[in-house]
Protein backbone atom coordinates (compact mmCIF):
# COMPACT_ATOMS: atom_id res chain seq x y z
CA UNK A 1 0.00 0.00 0.00
CA UNK A 2 3.14 2.31 0.42
CA UNK A 3 2.63 5.33 -2.53
CA UNK A 4 4.96 4.29 -5.80
CA UNK A 5 5.49 7.99 -6.55
CA UNK A 6 8.52 8.74 -6.39
CA UNK A 7 10.95 12.27 -6.57
CA UNK A 8 11.30 13.35 -10.22
CA UNK A 9 13.97 15.88 -11.03
CA UNK A 10 12.48 16.36 -14.10
CA UNK A 11 8.90 17.38 -12.59
CA UNK A 12 10.93 19.71 -10.63
CA UNK A 13 12.75 21.58 -13.32
CA UNK A 14 9.10 21.90 -14.63
CA UNK A 15 8.15 23.25 -11.67
CA UNK A 16 11.14 25.82 -10.88
CA UNK A 17 10.82 27.06 -14.23
CA UNK A 18 7.11 28.38 -13.73
CA UNK A 19 8.03 29.44 -9.91
CA UNK A 20 11.25 31.18 -11.89
CA UNK A 21 8.63 32.86 -14.78
CA UNK A 22 6.06 33.93 -11.91
CA UNK A 23 9.00 35.24 -9.88
CA UNK A 24 10.20 37.23 -13.31
CA UNK A 25 6.08 38.35 -13.54
CA UNK A 26 6.12 39.84 -10.01
CA UNK A 27 3.67 36.96 -9.04
CA UNK A 28 6.25 36.52 -5.60
CA UNK A 29 3.61 34.51 -3.77
CA UNK A 30 2.89 32.20 -6.26
CA UNK A 31 6.69 32.51 -6.84
CA UNK A 32 7.47 30.67 -3.99
CA UNK A 33 4.49 28.18 -3.89
CA UNK A 34 6.05 26.77 -6.92
CA UNK A 35 9.76 26.43 -5.87
CA UNK A 36 8.23 24.63 -2.71
CA UNK A 37 6.09 22.39 -4.30
CA UNK A 38 9.57 21.95 -6.74
CA UNK A 39 11.92 21.52 -3.51
CA UNK A 40 9.59 18.70 -2.49
CA UNK A 41 9.67 16.59 -5.76
CA UNK A 42 13.25 17.39 -5.76
CA UNK A 43 15.70 14.32 -5.47
CA UNK A 44 18.35 14.89 -2.17
CA UNK A 45 21.62 16.96 -2.65
CA UNK A 46 20.90 17.49 -6.34
CA UNK A 47 22.07 20.21 -8.75
CA UNK A 48 18.09 21.00 -8.94
CA UNK A 49 18.00 21.80 -5.07
CA UNK A 50 20.53 23.88 -5.55
CA UNK A 51 19.32 25.91 -8.34
CA UNK A 52 15.97 25.90 -6.47
CA UNK A 53 17.10 27.54 -2.78
CA UNK A 54 19.10 30.30 -5.13
CA UNK A 55 16.03 31.25 -7.08
CA UNK A 56 14.02 31.42 -3.59
CA UNK A 57 16.92 33.16 -2.27
CA UNK A 58 16.68 35.35 -5.14
CA UNK A 59 12.90 36.14 -4.42
CA UNK A 60 13.03 37.01 -0.80
CA UNK A 61 16.20 39.17 -1.82
CA UNK A 62 13.29 41.48 -3.98
CA UNK A 63 11.05 41.39 -1.00
CA UNK A 64 13.76 43.37 1.08
CA UNK A 65 13.85 39.20 3.47
CA UNK A 66 17.60 39.72 3.92
CA UNK A 67 17.93 36.77 6.69
CA UNK A 68 15.49 34.41 4.64
CA UNK A 69 17.67 35.41 1.79
CA UNK A 70 20.59 34.51 3.80
CA UNK A 71 19.20 31.04 4.56
CA UNK A 72 18.31 30.03 1.59
CA UNK A 73 21.96 30.97 0.20
CA UNK A 74 23.56 28.75 2.74
CA UNK A 75 20.82 25.98 2.32
CA UNK A 76 21.95 26.27 -1.62
CA UNK A 77 25.42 26.32 -0.35
CA UNK A 78 24.91 22.69 1.23
CA UNK A 79 23.27 21.05 -1.79
CA UNK A 80 26.80 20.05 -3.09
CA UNK A 81 27.38 23.54 -4.89
CA UNK A 82 29.64 23.42 -7.77
CA UNK A 83 32.79 26.11 -7.34
CA UNK A 84 31.63 27.61 -10.63
CA UNK A 85 28.38 28.41 -9.35
CA UNK A 86 29.42 29.58 -6.13
CA UNK A 87 29.95 33.37 -7.20
CA UNK A 88 26.04 34.20 -8.43
CA UNK A 89 25.84 33.24 -4.72
CA UNK A 90 28.71 34.80 -3.53
CA UNK A 91 27.55 37.90 -5.22
CA UNK A 92 23.74 38.11 -3.54
CA UNK A 93 25.25 37.63 -0.10
CA UNK A 94 27.41 40.59 -0.59
CA UNK A 95 24.85 42.78 -1.56
CA UNK A 96 22.38 41.47 0.67
CA UNK A 97 24.72 41.78 3.93
CA UNK A 98 25.31 45.44 2.53
CA UNK A 99 21.37 45.83 2.95
CA UNK A 100 20.64 43.68 5.41
CA UNK A 101 21.08 46.48 8.05
CA UNK A 102 19.34 49.31 6.14
CA UNK A 103 16.38 48.57 4.80
CA UNK A 104 15.35 44.81 6.12
CA UNK A 105 11.33 43.93 6.07
CA UNK A 106 10.99 42.56 9.28
CA UNK A 107 7.72 41.03 10.41
CA UNK A 108 5.95 41.94 13.88
CA UNK A 109 5.81 39.56 17.14
CA UNK A 110 2.66 39.26 17.84
CA UNK A 111 3.80 37.90 21.06
CA UNK A 112 4.69 41.83 22.11
CA UNK A 113 1.38 42.26 21.66
CA UNK A 114 -0.43 38.97 22.79
CA UNK A 115 0.23 38.68 26.62
CA UNK A 116 -1.67 37.19 29.78
CA UNK A 117 -3.60 39.88 31.24
CA UNK A 118 -2.95 38.37 34.59
CA UNK A 119 -0.43 36.53 36.30
CA UNK A 120 -0.15 32.52 34.82
CA UNK A 121 -0.92 29.64 36.72
CA UNK A 122 1.85 28.12 38.48
CA UNK A 123 0.68 24.76 37.18
CA UNK A 124 -0.74 25.71 33.57
CA UNK A 125 1.55 28.39 32.38
CA UNK A 126 -0.43 29.00 29.24
CA UNK A 127 -3.34 29.91 31.38
CA UNK A 128 -4.23 33.01 33.92
CA UNK A 129 -4.44 32.42 37.60
CA UNK A 130 -7.96 33.76 37.62
CA UNK A 131 -9.91 30.91 35.80
CA UNK A 132 -10.91 27.92 37.69
CA UNK A 133 -12.69 24.46 37.05
CA UNK A 134 -16.29 23.38 38.67
CA UNK A 135 -18.72 20.87 37.93
CA UNK A 136 -22.23 20.52 38.35
CA UNK A 137 -25.21 19.01 36.97
CA UNK A 138 -26.50 21.55 34.61
CA UNK A 139 -23.07 22.23 33.13
CA UNK A 140 -20.84 19.46 33.91
CA UNK A 141 -16.96 20.74 34.23
CA UNK A 142 -16.67 24.40 32.96
CA UNK A 143 -14.81 27.33 33.81
CA UNK A 144 -15.47 30.62 35.72
CA UNK A 145 -13.35 33.05 37.19
CA UNK A 146 -13.07 34.47 40.39
CA UNK A 147 -11.84 38.31 40.00
CA UNK A 148 -13.65 40.72 37.36
CA UNK A 149 -12.84 40.72 34.11
CA UNK A 150 -12.45 43.48 31.84
CA UNK A 151 -13.11 43.65 27.80
CA UNK A 152 -9.94 42.58 26.01
CA UNK A 153 -8.24 40.68 28.77
CA UNK A 154 -6.09 38.28 27.26
CA UNK A 155 -7.10 34.82 29.49
CA UNK A 156 -5.30 31.97 28.15
CA UNK A 157 -2.56 31.10 25.24
CA UNK A 158 -2.72 27.34 24.46
CA UNK A 159 -0.78 25.47 21.72
CA UNK A 160 -2.35 22.80 20.28
CA UNK A 161 -1.99 18.62 21.19
CA UNK A 162 -2.84 17.13 18.26
CA UNK A 163 -2.24 19.14 15.02
CA UNK A 164 -2.39 19.43 11.95
CA UNK A 165 -2.10 21.09 7.92
CA UNK A 166 -5.61 19.98 5.90
CA UNK A 167 -5.12 19.71 2.75
CA UNK A 168 -8.02 18.58 0.26
CA UNK A 169 -8.63 18.67 -3.73
CA UNK A 170 -12.12 18.93 -3.29
CA UNK A 171 -12.71 21.53 -0.33
CA UNK A 172 -11.45 25.01 -1.22
CA UNK A 173 -11.43 25.48 2.34
CA UNK A 174 -8.27 23.71 2.79
CA UNK A 175 -6.44 24.26 -0.52
CA UNK A 176 -4.00 21.76 -1.77
CA UNK A 177 -1.42 24.57 -1.39
CA UNK A 178 -1.11 24.36 2.16
CA UNK A 179 1.21 21.69 1.97
CA UNK A 180 3.72 24.43 0.69
CA UNK A 181 2.75 27.64 2.89
CA UNK A 182 2.75 25.69 6.56
CA UNK A 183 5.20 23.45 8.32
CA UNK A 184 3.73 20.10 9.30
CA UNK A 185 4.68 19.99 12.34
CA UNK A 186 4.07 23.26 13.99
CA UNK A 187 1.86 24.48 11.36
CA UNK A 188 3.65 28.34 11.31
CA UNK A 189 4.21 29.67 7.40
CA UNK A 190 7.51 30.56 8.46
CA UNK A 191 7.31 33.64 5.71
CA UNK A 192 7.09 29.88 3.20
CA UNK A 193 11.02 29.42 3.66
CA UNK A 194 10.06 25.56 4.61
CA UNK A 195 12.39 22.57 3.80
CA UNK A 196 11.23 19.41 2.31
CA UNK A 197 10.70 15.86 3.72
CA UNK A 198 13.65 13.71 1.76
CA UNK A 199 11.04 11.18 1.76
CA UNK A 200 7.87 12.21 0.13
CA UNK A 201 6.51 14.38 -1.72
CA UNK A 202 3.91 16.60 0.14
CA UNK A 203 5.47 17.89 3.47
CA UNK A 204 7.31 20.55 4.17
CA UNK A 205 8.72 21.91 7.99
CA UNK A 206 9.89 25.08 8.93
CA UNK A 207 13.13 24.42 10.69
CA UNK A 208 14.98 20.91 10.76
CA UNK A 209 14.30 20.86 14.35
CA UNK A 210 10.59 20.72 13.35
CA UNK A 211 11.77 17.52 10.87
CA UNK A 212 13.01 15.77 13.90
CA UNK A 213 10.50 16.57 16.23
CA UNK A 214 7.76 14.98 13.43
CA UNK A 215 9.65 12.01 12.26
CA UNK A 216 9.39 11.54 16.40
CA UNK A 217 5.75 12.22 16.71
CA UNK A 218 3.87 10.99 13.36
CA UNK A 219 5.65 11.10 10.27
CA UNK A 220 7.74 7.95 10.62
CA UNK A 221 4.32 5.78 10.32
CA UNK A 222 3.15 8.64 7.70
CA UNK A 223 5.95 9.25 5.34
CA UNK A 224 4.92 6.52 2.56
CA UNK A 225 1.46 6.36 2.72
CA UNK A 226 0.57 9.82 2.53
CA UNK A 227 -1.36 9.28 -1.05
CA UNK A 228 -3.85 6.77 0.74
CA UNK A 229 -3.68 8.89 4.07
CA UNK A 230 -4.42 11.88 2.46
CA UNK A 231 -7.63 10.14 0.54
CA UNK A 232 -9.14 9.38 4.07
CA UNK A 233 -11.16 12.72 4.14
CA UNK A 234 -12.39 13.05 8.09
CA UNK A 235 -10.71 9.85 9.30
CA UNK A 236 -6.92 11.70 8.55
CA UNK A 237 -7.14 13.59 12.00
CA UNK A 238 -8.03 10.54 13.96
CA UNK A 239 -4.84 8.60 12.19
CA UNK A 240 -2.59 11.27 13.36
CA UNK A 241 -3.78 11.44 16.65
CA UNK A 242 -3.13 8.03 16.59
CA UNK A 243 0.34 8.01 15.23
CA UNK A 244 1.24 10.77 17.74
CA UNK A 245 -0.39 9.06 21.15
CA UNK A 246 1.45 5.70 20.07
CA UNK A 247 4.74 7.57 19.77
CA UNK A 248 4.07 9.35 23.16
CA UNK A 249 3.87 5.80 24.97
CA UNK A 250 7.22 4.84 23.68
CA UNK A 251 5.17 3.06 19.98
CA UNK A 252 3.78 0.70 22.69
CA UNK A 253 0.10 -0.39 22.28
CA UNK A 254 -0.33 -1.75 25.45
CA UNK A 255 1.03 1.51 27.27
CA UNK A 256 -1.57 3.20 25.41
CA UNK A 257 -4.57 0.79 26.17
CA UNK A 258 -3.37 1.41 29.50
CA UNK A 259 -3.21 5.11 29.38
CA UNK A 260 -6.79 5.20 28.01
CA UNK A 261 -7.83 2.73 30.62
CA UNK A 262 -6.38 5.86 33.32
CA UNK A 263 -8.32 8.34 31.58
CA UNK A 264 -11.40 6.37 31.67
CA UNK A 265 -11.47 6.11 35.29
CA UNK A 266 -9.95 9.56 36.39
CA UNK A 267 -11.87 11.76 34.08
CA UNK A 268 -8.72 14.22 34.40
CA UNK A 269 -8.98 18.15 33.51
CA UNK A 270 -5.62 20.28 32.81
CA UNK A 271 -6.22 21.13 36.36
CA UNK A 272 -5.62 17.76 37.51
CA UNK A 273 -1.57 18.12 36.03
CA UNK A 274 1.00 20.19 36.46
CA UNK A 275 1.85 21.26 32.90
CA UNK A 276 4.96 23.61 33.43
CA UNK A 277 7.19 21.21 30.90
CA UNK A 278 5.93 19.87 28.23
CA UNK A 279 9.49 18.19 27.58
CA UNK A 280 8.84 15.71 30.38
CA UNK A 281 7.43 12.27 28.89
CA UNK A 282 5.05 12.11 31.71
CA UNK A 283 3.43 15.46 31.84
CA UNK A 284 2.83 14.45 28.05
CA UNK A 285 1.02 11.26 28.73
CA UNK A 286 -0.67 13.08 31.65
CA UNK A 287 -1.78 15.77 29.10
CA UNK A 288 -2.66 12.94 26.12
CA UNK A 289 -4.92 11.67 29.44
CA UNK A 290 -6.56 15.00 29.28
CA UNK A 291 -7.14 14.84 25.64
CA UNK A 292 -8.46 11.15 25.40
CA UNK A 293 -11.02 12.24 28.57
CA UNK A 294 -12.79 14.69 26.73
CA UNK A 295 -16.47 14.95 25.59
CA UNK A 296 -17.53 12.14 22.86
CA UNK A 297 -21.31 12.03 23.16
CA UNK A 298 -21.65 11.38 19.48
CA UNK A 299 -22.40 8.38 17.13
CA UNK A 300 -19.66 7.32 14.80
CA UNK A 301 -18.96 4.09 12.76
CA UNK A 302 -14.88 3.18 12.36
CA UNK A 303 -13.90 3.07 8.61
CA UNK A 304 -11.98 -0.29 7.64
CA UNK A 305 -8.50 0.55 7.51
CA UNK A 306 -7.46 -3.49 8.15
CA UNK A 307 -5.52 -3.10 4.76
CA UNK A 308 -3.19 0.14 5.87
CA UNK A 309 -2.31 -1.49 8.86
CA UNK A 310 -1.78 -5.26 7.71
CA UNK A 311 0.98 -3.99 5.36
CA UNK A 312 2.24 -1.39 7.47
CA UNK A 313 5.78 -2.21 8.73
CA UNK A 314 5.51 -0.70 11.70
CA UNK A 315 2.09 -0.74 12.65
CA UNK A 316 0.89 -4.99 11.69
CA UNK A 317 2.48 -6.29 14.60
CA UNK A 318 -0.09 -3.79 16.92
CA UNK A 319 -3.12 -4.60 14.82
CA UNK A 320 -3.01 -8.32 14.90
CA UNK A 321 -2.88 -8.22 18.48
CA UNK A 322 -4.95 -5.35 19.53
CA UNK A 323 -6.93 -4.72 16.49
CA UNK A 324 -10.22 -4.03 18.37
CA UNK A 325 -8.76 -1.84 20.77
CA UNK A 326 -7.26 0.94 17.85
CA UNK A 327 -10.74 0.48 16.23
CA UNK A 328 -12.13 1.82 19.57
CA UNK A 329 -9.63 4.27 19.66
CA UNK A 330 -9.63 5.42 16.21
CA UNK A 331 -13.57 6.11 16.91
CA UNK A 332 -12.42 7.73 20.73
CA UNK A 333 -10.43 10.35 18.68
CA UNK A 334 -13.52 10.53 16.17
CA UNK A 335 -15.92 11.66 18.43
CA UNK A 336 -13.75 14.14 20.22
CA UNK A 337 -12.44 15.75 17.33
CA UNK A 338 -16.27 16.45 16.00
CA UNK A 339 -17.40 17.70 19.83
CA UNK A 340 -13.79 19.66 20.87
CA UNK A 341 -11.90 20.63 18.13
CA UNK A 342 -11.04 23.67 16.68
CA UNK A 343 -10.17 25.19 12.99
CA UNK A 344 -6.63 27.12 12.90
CA UNK A 345 -7.33 30.02 10.48
CA UNK A 346 -4.01 31.44 9.61
CA UNK A 347 -2.19 34.95 8.60
CA UNK A 348 -2.64 35.22 5.03
CA UNK A 349 0.70 36.09 2.83
CA UNK A 350 -0.74 36.51 -0.62
CA UNK A 351 -1.50 39.95 -1.05
CA UNK A 352 -4.30 39.16 -3.18
CA UNK A 353 -6.40 37.52 -0.61
CA UNK A 354 -6.26 39.06 2.43
CA UNK A 355 -8.41 37.12 4.63
CA UNK A 356 -7.08 34.51 6.99
CA UNK A 357 -6.45 31.57 5.69
CA UNK A 358 -7.78 27.82 6.84
CA UNK A 359 -5.06 26.25 7.81
CA UNK A 360 -6.19 23.00 9.71
CA UNK A 361 -7.29 21.50 12.84
CA UNK A 362 -6.00 21.17 16.60
CA UNK A 363 -7.14 19.79 19.77
CA UNK A 364 -7.11 21.99 22.94
CA UNK A 365 -7.14 20.40 26.61
CA UNK A 366 -8.19 23.95 28.06
CA UNK A 367 -10.41 25.47 25.57
CA UNK A 368 -12.48 22.25 25.07
CA UNK A 369 -13.58 23.01 29.47
CA UNK A 370 -15.27 25.90 28.30
CA UNK A 371 -18.93 25.76 27.56
CA UNK A 372 -21.35 27.28 24.83
CA UNK A 373 -23.59 30.62 24.56
CA UNK A 374 -25.30 32.14 21.52
CA UNK A 375 -24.09 35.35 23.40
CA UNK A 376 -20.54 34.09 24.28
CA UNK A 377 -18.53 36.62 26.84
CA UNK A 378 -15.31 35.62 25.46
CA UNK A 379 -13.75 35.44 21.73
CA UNK A 380 -11.16 33.04 20.25
CA UNK A 381 -8.41 34.06 17.85
CA UNK A 382 -5.62 31.59 16.50
CA UNK A 383 -2.49 33.66 16.24
CA UNK A 384 0.59 30.97 14.95
CA UNK A 385 -1.55 28.07 15.88
CA UNK A 386 -2.16 29.16 19.39
CA UNK A 387 -5.88 29.74 20.79
CA UNK A 388 -5.76 33.03 22.15
CA UNK A 389 -9.14 33.47 24.27
CA UNK A 390 -10.01 37.25 24.76
CA UNK A 391 -12.89 38.72 26.82
CA UNK A 392 -15.32 40.12 24.43
CA UNK A 393 -17.73 41.76 27.19
CA UNK A 394 -17.63 42.48 31.21
CA UNK A 395 -17.64 38.88 33.34
CA UNK A 396 -18.31 39.60 37.23
CA UNK A 397 -16.71 37.71 39.86
CA UNK A 398 -18.02 34.03 40.12
CA UNK A 399 -19.66 33.63 36.58
CA UNK A 400 -18.92 31.47 33.95
CA UNK A 401 -16.65 31.51 30.88
CA UNK A 402 -18.40 30.81 27.68
CA UNK A 403 -17.49 29.86 24.25
CA UNK A 404 -19.46 30.37 20.83
CA UNK A 405 -19.13 26.76 19.03
CA UNK A 406 -20.24 28.13 16.05
CA UNK A 407 -19.44 30.38 13.26
CA UNK A 408 -21.28 33.38 14.37
CA UNK A 409 -23.60 33.88 17.13
CA UNK A 410 -26.88 35.29 17.37
CA UNK A 411 -25.81 38.75 15.60
CA UNK A 412 -26.39 37.05 12.33
CA UNK A 413 -28.37 33.84 12.95
CA UNK A 414 -31.29 32.89 13.88
CA UNK A 415 -32.41 30.96 16.65
CA UNK A 416 -33.86 27.81 14.70
CA UNK A 417 -30.22 27.85 12.56
CA UNK A 418 -28.34 28.09 15.29
CA UNK A 419 -30.04 24.82 17.13
CA UNK A 420 -29.45 23.42 13.62
CA UNK A 421 -25.93 23.51 13.96
CA UNK A 422 -25.92 22.72 17.33
CA UNK A 423 -27.31 19.51 16.51
CA UNK A 424 -24.25 17.47 16.34
CA UNK A 425 -23.48 18.33 20.44
CA UNK A 426 -26.63 17.17 21.59
CA UNK A 427 -28.06 19.73 23.63
CA UNK A 428 -30.48 22.71 23.32
CA UNK A 429 -28.82 25.28 24.29
CA UNK A 430 -30.74 27.84 26.63
CA UNK A 431 -28.48 30.99 26.95
CA UNK A 432 -29.51 34.25 27.22
CA UNK A 433 -30.01 34.90 23.66
CA UNK A 434 -32.09 31.55 23.07
CA UNK A 435 -34.38 31.65 26.30
CA UNK A 436 -35.12 35.40 25.44
CA UNK A 437 -35.16 35.03 21.82
CA UNK A 438 -32.44 37.90 20.88
CA UNK A 439 -33.08 39.64 17.74
CA UNK A 440 -30.38 39.21 14.77
CA UNK A 441 -28.12 42.60 14.35
CA UNK A 442 -29.40 42.48 10.46
CA UNK A 443 -32.73 42.68 11.32
CA UNK A 444 -33.00 46.34 12.30
CA UNK A 445 -35.20 44.87 15.57
CA UNK A 446 -31.69 45.49 17.68
CA UNK A 447 -32.53 48.39 19.59
CA UNK A 448 -30.08 51.51 20.04
CA UNK A 449 -30.00 52.60 24.08
CA UNK A 450 -27.47 55.77 23.58
CA UNK A 451 -27.77 57.66 19.94
CA UNK A 452 -24.61 59.44 20.16
CA UNK A 453 -22.72 56.30 21.13
CA UNK A 454 -24.86 54.55 18.11
CA UNK A 455 -23.39 57.05 15.66
CA UNK A 456 -19.83 56.47 16.75
CA UNK A 457 -20.00 53.02 16.64
CA UNK A 458 -22.01 52.75 13.73
CA UNK A 459 -19.00 54.45 11.74
CA UNK A 460 -16.39 52.33 13.17
CA UNK A 461 -17.84 49.50 12.31
CA UNK A 462 -18.57 50.82 8.81
CA UNK A 463 -14.85 51.39 8.29
CA UNK A 464 -13.57 48.58 9.22
CA UNK A 465 -16.01 46.51 7.02
CA UNK A 466 -14.21 48.59 3.70
CA UNK A 467 -12.25 46.42 1.84
CA UNK A 468 -10.62 49.67 1.17
CA UNK A 469 -9.72 49.64 4.82
CA UNK A 470 -6.05 48.76 5.49
CA UNK A 471 -4.56 48.75 8.95
CA UNK A 472 -1.49 47.33 10.01
CA UNK A 473 -0.94 45.25 13.10
CA UNK A 474 -0.02 47.93 15.05
CA UNK A 475 -2.77 49.89 14.20
CA UNK A 476 -5.32 47.37 14.54
CA UNK A 477 -3.85 46.74 18.14
CA UNK A 478 -4.23 50.21 19.42
CA UNK A 479 -7.80 50.48 17.57
CA UNK A 480 -9.02 46.79 19.21
CA UNK A 481 -7.51 48.31 22.97
CA UNK A 482 -9.41 52.00 22.08
CA UNK A 483 -12.58 50.02 21.40
CA UNK A 484 -12.16 47.41 24.42
CA UNK A 485 -12.12 50.51 26.80
CA UNK A 486 -15.00 51.70 25.91
CA UNK A 487 -16.68 48.90 25.79
CA UNK A 488 -16.13 48.13 29.64
CA UNK A 489 -16.83 51.88 30.02
CA UNK A 490 -20.08 51.94 28.45
CA UNK A 491 -21.46 48.11 28.96
CA UNK A 492 -24.57 48.38 31.04
CA UNK A 493 -25.73 44.60 31.88
CA UNK A 494 -29.67 45.34 31.75
CA UNK A 495 -29.32 47.09 28.18
CA UNK A 496 -27.69 44.09 26.34
CA UNK A 497 -28.08 43.64 23.67
CA UNK A 498 -28.39 47.15 22.46
CA UNK A 499 -27.32 48.08 19.18
CA UNK A 500 -24.25 50.15 20.05
CA UNK A 501 -22.82 47.63 22.35
CA UNK A 502 -23.03 45.13 19.44
CA UNK A 503 -21.04 47.54 17.10
CA UNK A 504 -18.43 48.10 18.76
CA UNK A 505 -18.37 44.33 20.49
CA UNK A 506 -17.77 43.33 16.63
CA UNK A 507 -15.25 46.19 15.78
CA UNK A 508 -13.41 44.97 19.18
CA UNK A 509 -13.20 41.40 17.40
CA UNK A 510 -12.51 42.43 14.46
CA UNK A 511 -9.35 44.46 15.33
CA UNK A 512 -7.88 41.55 17.71
CA UNK A 513 -7.79 39.29 14.44
CA UNK A 514 -6.12 42.19 12.46
CA UNK A 515 -3.85 42.72 15.03
CA UNK A 516 -2.98 38.78 14.91
CA UNK A 517 -1.75 39.65 10.99
CA UNK A 518 1.16 39.73 9.34
CA UNK A 519 2.53 42.63 8.29
CA UNK A 520 4.29 41.32 5.43
CA UNK A 521 2.62 40.31 2.07
CA UNK A 522 3.49 38.61 -0.87
CA UNK A 523 2.39 40.25 -4.64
Amino acid sequence: MSSEIVKSNKIAEKLRKQGFDSMQNGEIYEAILKFNESLCNAESDTKIMRTIYANRAETYFKLKIYDKCLNNIQLARDQNCLPDKMKSLDDLQEKCLEEFNEDQTTNENPWDFFKLSYPANKRLPFVADCLEVKCDNKYGRHVITNKPLKVGDILAIEEPFFKIVKSDPEDNEYPMANIYVYCAYCLNDNLMDLIPCTECLTTMFCSTRCQQEANKSFHKYECNYLEFLNNTGNWRMPLRNFFHSLSICDDSIEELEKLMIESDSESPTVYNYAMDDQRDPDTVKNHLKCMIGLARRVVVTVRNFSEFFTHHPLLSSAWCTHQEFIKKFLKRMMQIEILNFHGIKGRSLDRNNPYRSSVGDGGYAFCSLLNHSCCSNVMRIVVENRMVVIVERPIKKGEQIFDCYIGDSFYFKTKNSRHMELMDYQFICDCEACTYDFPELLTGALQACDKTLLHYAQQAYNELRNPKKKLTPMEARELALKYSKIMQRCYRENNYPCREIVLLELCTVKCFLMASKSNISFP
